[in-house]
């Protein structure tokens, strides 16, 4: 089913019926910043006022990959909360989580084994379902995570998976563990028509786009750096403070990031605006996902964003085609079709980096 749509809330029909009977799995493809889950928490909400008492309705357990980002959305479903609805974040008790005593359970995928259940019925929400997957087959309990994924996924009446980036392989995923008989929805909007986008694989873990960026901070450029971890994202603000523009003033620069100083972190997010138009340089990993929105326009001359798109050595060859095919599918599902988009260098299991002018 193919929408094209600003704001999934213009287009409520590509959501299951949660209280629908007959069980379903939806996969939805949608650009980032198109209210995905803004428009999920919405219908939820809704559906309150269908009911004489909320226990009546199905327990949803919202499945994270990284802490950081549970910990965020906890704070976005606080509406949700005093409307009545009782929710849990897996970080703040012991023991198993039970659906019948929560409306709502926010666990990261690592934690999935303590979900305990009843006879109640349950939706199962993968919110970034890429980086679930390949979160479920990495660190040392990937078989106990593989497990309580499967069972839950199984178990659900239904299963709604979102991601930006969603592909072939987020649909064999999801056939695997639920069915052929998958609802697939992808929203066609292109929100970033007329950029360029150039991907770069670099065997030096990044240092290479990194050079790229000293190079046209030093030039007066703005650039934002994104990051999946916290290390190399403080050394690049390290070193990139240390430079100098032409006028010979100091590249102003800040990272954030899960743990940074929380002071600091409350002054710059009260008007991100202002924070970051005061700065040459950003590097930010996980936080930005806490619903931060910059509406300079044009304030960064360039994005450039390092990740590693391999799914992790010890996951099950089927998540992991190799050759540059597979590589080609996740690029393409990751940019528009009429982005002007450049790849260099040879695809292998390193990281690659996004660079956005």
């Amino acid at each position: 089913m193919a929408i094209n749509v600003e704001k999934l809330k213009d287009a409520l029909e590509v959501y299951s019926d949660f209280l629908g009977i007959e069980k379903m799995t939806t996969l939805i493809r949608s650009p980032l910043r198109t209210w995905k889950t803004t428009t999920l928490r919405e219908i939820i909400m809704a559906l309150k006022d269908k009911v004489h008492d909320i226990s009546f309705l199905p327990c949803y357990i919202w499945i994270f990959y990284r802490k950081s980002l549970s910990n965020e959305s906890k704070s976005k479903l606080n509406e949700l909360k005093a409307s009545g609805f009782q929710i849990c974040n897996y970080q703040n008790m012991q023991g198993d989580l039970s659906i019948n005593e929560w409306d709502i359970i926010i666990v990261q995928v690592e934690s999935l084994f303590r979900v305990e259940f009843t006879a109640r019925p349950f939706v199962a929400i993968l919110d970034e379902s890429n980086a679930i997957m390949r979160q479920m087959f990495s660190g040392t309990n990937a078989r106990e995570s593989e497990n309580a994924m499967r069972d839950v996924l199984r178990s659900a009446m239904h299963v709604l998976a979102i991601d930006a980036f969603a592909n072939i392989s987020t649909l064999t995923f999801l056939q695997i563990y639920c069915g052929e008989n998958i609802r697939v929805v992808d929203n066609k909007y292109q929100p970033r028509i007329g950029e360029t986008v150039e991907f770069i694989y670099d065997s030096n873990s990044g240092a290479e786009v990194m050079r790229i960026g000293y190079d046209l901070l030093r030039q007066g450029k703005r650039v934002a750096f994104v990051f999946t971890g916290v290390v190399i994202a403080r050394a690049l603000v390290e070193k990139a403070s240390k430079l100098s523009k032409p006028d010979n003033s100091p590249v102003r620069a800040c990272a954030y990031y899960g743990d940074m100083d929380g002071k600091q972190r409350q002054k710059d997010f009260s008007d991100i605006n202002v924070a970051w138009s005061e700065l040459d340089c950003i590097a930010y990993t996980n936080i930005m996902e806490a619903g931060i929105s910059f509406e300079v326009t044009g304030h960064f001359d360039i994005v450039i964003a390092i990740t590693n798109i391999a799914t992790p050595k010890n996951s099950n060859e089927l998540f992991c085609p190799s050759g540059r095919e597979n590589i080609r599918a996740e690029l393409e599902s990751a940019r528009p079709n009429n982005l002007p988009t450049a790849i260099k260098g040879h695809p292998s299991e390193t990281p690659f980096c996004e660079i956005l002018y």
